[in-house]
């Protein structure tokens, strides 16, 4: 956990504090994961399936500076609060 934490960029503990539910981690992060493990995104985040338009909007974002990925973020995280409330 510490290698991998480490290999993101992160704190040594970061990974650590996901699997124990403590942290949620960013896009960018499981995308830096996903790119260290060589693993699909669907094989890190539970429910969803293994889905080419996945893999394609992970490709594009990870070509994102900080900033746009940012806003993309904020964009997606404001879409899943408004199909919450309803």
């Amino acid at each position: 956990m510490r290698a991998l934490s480490a290999r993101i960029g992160r704190s040594e503990s970061y990974i650590k504090h996901i699997l124990k539910g403590g942290n949620e981690p960013s896009l960018d992060a499981v995308l830096k994961i996903r790119d260290v493990l060589n693993m699909p995104l669907s094989s890190l985040i539970d429910g969803v399936s293994d889905d080419p338009d996945t893999e394609a909007f992970a490709r594009k974002f990870s070509r994102l500076s900080a900033e746009q990925k940012v806003a993309v973020e904020a964009v997606i995280n404001s879409l899943l609060q408004t199909a919450d409330n309803k």
